[in-house]
C-alpha cells in the first residue's frame, strides 16, 4: 500500500515556530508531505524563518496590505484550490488556529481530499469538526522546563590557632556521641515513588473546553458502543473500537487526557475488562489482539 501525498499549508501568522517540526512528525503517521508551503510577514518572523527552512518549507511572502485584513489567509485558500485541481495529492493539512479556513477544509472534503487540521487548544469548534483529523499541537509540543542551576558558595573554614613553639599540644578528648546527640536532629530523606503512572486522566482546562472533546462524552460513546456493537459475550477488539471513536470524534487523542494509548485510557477510565489471545496472522502487537467489554 503506497503512502498518501499530502500538501502541507501552514499559516505563520498563526501558528508558533515551535510546532513545524511536530507538524511533520504527526502527518508521517498517515503519509508522505511532498509539499511543504509556510505563508506569513517575514519581516517580523525571524524564528519561523529558521524553523521553516530546517524542515524544507517553500516560505511565502504574505505583506498586510490593509491594516486589520489577514492576506495570509486568502493566499493558503487560492493556492490550496490550485494545488486541488492539480490532482497530485491525496490530501491537506492545514496548519492554524483560525475559523477562516472552515470552508476550506469542508471544499477539500467535498472533493474527496482527506483533510488534517493542526493548531492550539482553542482551535474554534467550527474548524476542528471541518477536518477529517484535528491535532492538538500545545498537547504534543511541551517545553522543557529546566531548573537554573545554583552554584554552591564555598565554605569559609574556621581559622586555626597556632601553637606556640616549644608548648606540647594538648590532649584531645573524645568526642561524646550521646551530647551531640540531643543537640541535632536526623535528616530523614523523603521516599518518592516515581515508577506509578497517575491514575488520574487529565480534563481540558475551562479555557478549552469549548474545542476539546469532555472525556464524559468519550466515556459515554465508548459505553454505548459495545453493548450495540460487541459479540455475544460483550467482546469486541480494541483496534476496531479505536477506530470507530477516531471517526465519532475527530479531534480524539488519548495524549489529551495524559495516557499514551486507548487502552491506557480505557483502564483509568475503571469501566471496563480486557483480555489477550494469540493473533493467528501475528500482525498485531506483541502477536497478540486485545479485547475490551464493559464491565458486569
Amino acid at each position: 500500500m503506497e503512502d498518501k501525498i499530502f500538501a502541507v499549508l501552514v499559516d505563520a501568522d498563526n501558528t508558533s515556530y515551535r510546532y513545524i517540526k511536530t507538524v511533520i512528525d504527526e502527518l508521517e503517521k498517515e503519509g508522505v508531505a511532498n509539499i511543504r508551503r509556510i505563508y506569513g510577514d517575514w519581516s517580523r518572523l525571524s524564528s519561523m524563518r529558521e524553523a521553516a527552512l530546517d524542515n524544507a518549507f517553500v516560505m511565502f511572502q504574505q505583506t498586510a496590505y490593509t491594516s486589520g485584513l489577514n492576506s495570509t489567509d486568502g493566499a493558503m485558500i487560492i493556492d490550496a484550490m490550485d494545488i486541488l485541481y492539480s490532482g497530485n495529492v491525496d490530501g491537506f493539512c492545514l496548519v492554524s488556529s483560525d475559523s477562516d479556513f472552515t470552508r476550506l477544509a469542508q471544499r477539500l472534503r467535498e472533493a474527496g481530499k482527506t483533510v488534517i487540521g493542526m493548531g492550539r487548544k482553542g482551535t474554534p469548534k467550527a474548524f476542528v469538526v471541518s477536518c477529517d483529523r484535528f491535532v492538538y499541537l500545545d498537547v504534543l509540543t511541551k517545553e522543557e522546563k529546566t531548573e537554573p542551576k545554583v552554584e554552591a558558595k564555598p565554605t569559609a573554614k574556621a581559622p586555626t590557632k597556632k601553637r606556640p613553639k616549644g608548648k606540647p599540644a594538648a590532649e584531645e578528648k573524645p568526642l561524646d556521641n550521646s551530647k551531640l546527640a540531643e543537640k541535632v536532629d536526623p535528616v530523614v530523606e523523603p521516599i518518592v515513588e516515581t515508577t506509578r503512572e497517575a491514575t488520574t486522566i487529565e480534563e481540558p482546562t475551562a479555557e478549552t473546553e469549548s474545542s476539546i472533546t469532555p472525556i464524559s462524552e468519550i466515556h459515554a460513546f465508548l459505553t454505548e458502543e459495545l453493548d450495540a456493537s460487541s459479540d455475544d459475550d460483550g467482546w469486541m477488539l480494541l483496534s476496531e473500537l479505536g477506530h470507530r471513536l477516531q471517526r465519532r470524534f475527530n479531534d480524539y487523542d488519548p495524549r489529551l487526557y495524559g495516557c499514551k494509548k486507548t487502552l491506557g485510557l480505557l483502564e483509568k477510565l475503571e469501566t471496563f475488562e480486557f483480555k489477550s489471545i494469540p493473533d493467528p496472522n501475528n500482525k498485531a502487537v506483541n502477536g497478540k489482539l486485545v479485547y475490551v467489554r464493559n464491565r458486569t
